[in-house]
């Protein structure tokens, strides 16, 4: 992407592809990192990796299924949406090269990412000496992708569990389902370096490459014990490598080989997700492949998903008990100008270990719950979502106000939130083009004027950005956001997109239709402000209400400033040209902390008041600079107070939707909204709830994670307990019985067990993951609460895991109390007994009825 961080273009490595018997050597050329050359572990090719699922993936490959390549209606579709080889989201263009474009798509677009989403990788090798578990092998180890949430092999089957296609029947059992992890990405990470790691990652020597994948992956990973450390180092030298430029012979390299599924990715027979599954099932660690939408380079916002564009492949690994998700090929990027000598690779953080919250709003699984939010987005909410670039996640920005692309407009107007971090607030810039598509034209044409600008950046309060924008014609336009971080002093560093918006004009506001055109300070205080050692002292936003035309507009010298710094300003309307204006010299008066000004402005109009210094210039003398803009409103109070009540009307609607899905994401969107605009006064009731219920969510999230992460150790003592006491045989009945099972299935302790024992449908898994309190009766939350009385929590610890199950129990109860009416409460009878429940074998051979959404 355009003005991206990266090192010095990489020199290319000769290494020798080992080819098929019979065909002469082929030499290929690999792209590395400059320090890739450095000196490893010695060859690793007779060493195994000693893990169950190499040796359940040697039993697959015996049959030589997993030299086919598997082929259904979504195959044929995919394979032809590979429209082209690069695999980069700008095709290394800078993002202000191209501001007339549709939206900066994605260079490695959809396409390529799922350029053979159905053709797997795999191979057949040497069968092993033995099937069990961490036995030794000779030769290399088979490998090929063994959980994807499509059917990867003819003799797939479905699990209802764990909503996914896998060949390994019992694996899964004892490991959690998909559901939102419990700690954010910066939570898990804050205390981790990855300095050791990284450089594992890049001082991979040519043998590695000649070798099998599982002598590349016991090098990269063999010193870390930890799963993310071997997960990240798999992901860092996935990502470094810029396969676009490796050069292969015509034949194809030995199976098998680390070359061969290079080959593969670059001749669209395979990609990144499937590759990086096979490494991580070679380093043991849990990973499927997820298929769906993505919205890349045939992306422009406001299309519709199409199943021949936008197919794409991404990964989910399991992290610490929780699902996190993982893009290797949007992590591997280029950035640097048009010239493709000049094209820098480097890898992006932002798809490593990537947020859900996030990651919807770019990646759509057509299996709903690997979305890993609660409640799942409809496909159609997906494509409402604003669009979201990598910048603004860079910049560790939140979406506040509009989290759809489609811009409601009030008479003209419309105003965008993003919340920042308020100690990176003063280090980072932003700014806005506005694009209109005329009636007789087909592309979007940019509105730039002399004495007027359509937008206002600036921060509105410390951690609230805000972009006002004002069209000055009604019509269909777009919005482009764009964003850089100060800090970053690299040469190919720049601009680049962090949202892009369109909207509608049907109706015009009645005052402006525009703003002052001002210096290129920006709005409100900046960093050319604190460069001339001044602090905002009265008015930290770029707007000054100046009632009757009157305010008062003062500056703190920093502590740091030992001279005076002399100030001048220009005072104009949107009808001046602020370079024809004078320069006021008088107007500002030195107090004992710094200087003051007193604003007396004619009433009914808005103004820009623009102020300087002198700095010195080349030639030894002075210049003005512009180092602050402020927008002066001295317009009627009444109609600006009828656009505000508008905006609250409109804010109070987001929050009570909110407060109707119970979505954690929304609700703090909404939040935050209200803070940002400081409404809280005007919504008091839905404000404040909202606030309790998200609380309450996260609890409940918090409790259902920790008991979908009991492991298989755990449950099996659970289950071959001998007479546990009391409180753990309550308990279980009453979360068994809030999930489905009455007490005619719960009544001894052996039936229990069973139950935690079952498969299928009828998981307790399963339909602990499923479970909607909502949905919960009433009769039966209070028969649970009958049972859960009877039950201790500390005579509970006496064995591992009911706790959890008690905990869930409780908060599960205490909820579905909190949002029944109380009458209906009052009048409710507790219920313990019915009738059994029924369900089917978590592992159905027969799937016809259940199609992906895209092949209905």
């Amino acid at each position: 992407m355009g003005g991206r961080q990266g090192k010095e273009v990489a020199p290319e490595i000769n290494v020798e592809a080992p080819s098929r018997p019979g065909s002469e050597m082929s030499i290929m050329s690999i792209p590395m990192t400059p320090d890739s050359s450095a000196g490893g572990l010695g060859s690793a090719t007779d060493r195994s990796v000693r893990t169950a699922r190499t040796a359940r993936t040697a039993r697959s490959a015996k049959s030589g299924k997993s030299a086919r390549t598997v082929r259904t209606a979504k195959t044929a579709r995919t394979d032809r949406s590979a429209k082209s080889s690069r695999s980069k989201r700008t095709g290394g263009r800078s993002a202000i090269s191209r501001l007339t474009g549709d939206g900066g798509e994605r260079g490695d677009g959809a396409s390529s990412r799922a350029s053979s989403a159905r053709s797997v990788m795999s191979h057949k090798e040497e069968k092993p000496e033995s099937k069990r578990p961490g036995s030794k092998r000779k030769g290399p180890v088979p490998v090929t992708i063994e959980f994807a949430t499509f059917r990867f092999r003819p003799d797939c089957e479905y699990s209802e569990t764990y909503h996914m296609f896998t060949t390994e029947e019992d694996f899964y059992f004892g490991y959690p389902p998909p559901h939102p992890p419990s700690k954010t990405k910066a939570h898990i990470l804050r205390d981790v370096d990855f300095t050791e790691v990284d450089k594992r990652a890049k001082s991979v020597t040519q043998d590695k490459m000649r070798g099998p994948v599982s002598a590349l992956v016991y090098f990269l990973t063999e010193p870390f014990k930890d799963d993310i450390s071997r997960v990240r180092a798999i992901y860092m030298w996935l990502t470094m490598l810029n396969i676009d430029k490796i050069k292969f012979t015509l034949r194809q390299p030995k199976d098998g080989t680390v070359i061969s599924y290079l080959w593969k990715i670059k001749k669209k027979k395979g990609n990144h997700a499937q590759f990086f599954s096979i490494m991580c099932s070679n380093a043991g660690l849990l990973s499927l492949v997820i298929n769906g939408y993505a919205k890349g380079t045939s992306y422009a916002v406001g299309m519709r998903m199409n199943a021949d564009l936008h197919n794409a492949e991404w990964n989910a690994v399991l992290v610490g008990k929780s699902w996190r998700f993982v893009d290797a090929h949007w992590g591997s990027i280029a950035i640097g100008s048009d010239d493709p000598k000049n094209v820098i690779h480097k890898t992006d953080e932002n798809y490593f270990l990537t947020d859900p919250e996030e990651f919807i709003y770019s990646h759509f699984p057509e299996e709903e719950r690997w979305q890993l939010v609660v409640p799942p987005k409809t496909l159609a909410e997906f494509e409402k979502k604003a669009y979201i670039k990598d910048r603004f996640f860079e910049l560790g920005m939140k979406v506040l106000s509009n989290p759809d692309w489609d811009l409601p407009s009030q008479e003209g107007e419309v105003e965008i939130q993003f919340a920042v971090d308020p100690e990176r607030q003063k280090n980072l810039q932003f700014m806005c083009h506005l694009f209109i598509k005329e009636a007789q034209l087909k592309e979007w044409h940019r509105i730039i004027e002399v004495t007027e600008q359509p937008d206002l950046v600036h921060f509105s309060k410390p951690g609230v950005l805000s972009i006002k924008i004002r069209f000055p014609e009604e019509g269909k336009y777009k919005i482009e956001i764009f964003g850089k971080d100060l800090k970053r002093k690299e040469k190919e560093y720049d601009f680049d997109w962090i949202a892009i918006y369109k909207g509608t004009v049907e109706s015009l506001m009645s005052r402006c239709y525009a703003f002052p055109r001002v210096g290129e300070a920006g709005w409100g205080p900046g960093p050319d402000l604190t460069e001339a050692g001044l602090i905002a002292e009265t008015h930290e936003s770029g707007i000054i209400k100046a009632q009757d035309g009157l305010a008062k507009l003062g500056f703190i010298l920093d502590e740091l400033q030992n001279e005076e710094v002399p100030l001048s300003y220009k005072l104009g309307t949107i009808d001046d040209v602020f370079d024809d204006l004078p320069m006021e010299e008088e107007g500002f008066r030195q107090t004992s902390t710094g200087y003051m000004m007193d604003i007396n402005a004619p009433p009914g109009n808005e103004y820009a008041l623009a102020i300087y210094t002198k700095v010195p210039d080349r030639k030894g003398g002075f210049v003005d600079k512009n180092i602050c803009n402020y927008l002066v409103d001295c317009m009627d109070k009444s109609e600006a107070e009828e656009f505000r009540v508008k905006d609250i009307e409109r804010v109070k609607k987001q929050l009570k939707e909110a407060n109707n899905k119970r979505s954690i994401d929304n609700l703090q969107i909404a939040i935050d909204c209200v803070e940002a605009k400081q409404y809280e006064k005007s919504m008091m009731e839905e404000y404040e709830h909202a606030k309790d219920l998200l609380v309450r969510l996260e609890t409940m999230r918090l409790l259902l994670h920790n008991v979908l992460s009991i492991d298989q150790k755990t449950l099996a003592d659970i289950r071959s307990a001998n007479h546990p006491n009391a409180s753990i045989v309550n308990c279980m009945k009453a979360a068994l019985l809030l999930i489905g099972n009455y007490e005619e299935e719960t009544k001894i302790w052996r039936n229990i067990a069973l139950l935690l024992g079952k498969s299928g449908r009828e998981s307790v898994r399963r339909r602990l993951n499923l479970f909607n309190v909502k949905k919960l009766p009433i009769d039966v939350c209070l028969g649970a609460k009958n049972l859960l009385a009877q039950s201790s929590i500390d005579e509970c610890r006496e064995l591992n895991g009911i706790p959890h199950f008690y905990l869930w129990a409780e908060g599960m109860i205490a909820e579905k109390e909190r949002i029944t009416d109380k009458h209906k409460l009052e009048k409710a009878k507790p219920k313990t007994k019915g009738g059994p429940g029924g369900g089917v074998s978590v592992f159905v051979t027969n799937v016809k009825n259940k199609m992906p959404f895209s092949m209905v």
